[in-house]
């Protein structure tokens, strides 16, 4: 049987009375590798929130991968989690881990437009 690769994101999500908007990063060997700042021009539910993220980590992710998810939605507690069998999530509420996304998450809040990024 072969080994999976195990990928390292990080999600920050913020709700708001009329949109919504995400800080995504991907961490490698304690580097930033990938970030998104994903906005919404509307709210979005718990549900619909979890679901755009991690249906945008499992976009990224290639055939033997899975993905570690350290987040700040108390939402992967719930059985929604059980949908993504490929993601293994986690809440943290150390806003130390969580900064970097935090700021991409309040940077789409502001700008109202999404951004993506890889780099080598």
């Amino acid at each position: 049987m072969s080994e999976q690769r195990l990928r390292l994101f990080f999600v920050f999500a913020i709700r708001n009375e009329a949109e919504t908007s995400f800080g995504i990063t991907e961490r490698f060997d304690n580097e930033t590798v990938y970030i998104a700042s994903l906005y919404c021009d509307k709210r979005l539910s718990r549900r619909e929130a979890f679901d755009k993220y991690s249906h945008h980590i499992g976009s990224l992710l290639e055939t033997g991968e899975q993905a570690k998810v350290i987040t700040n939605d108390m939402t992967v507690r719930s059985k929604n989690r059980l949908r993504f069998p490929r993601h293994d999530y986690h809440v943290s509420s150390q806003k130390v881990k969580t900064w970097e996304v935090r700021q991409l998450s309040f940077d789409a809040m502001r700008r109202k437009t999404s951004i993506t990024e890889k780099f080598n």
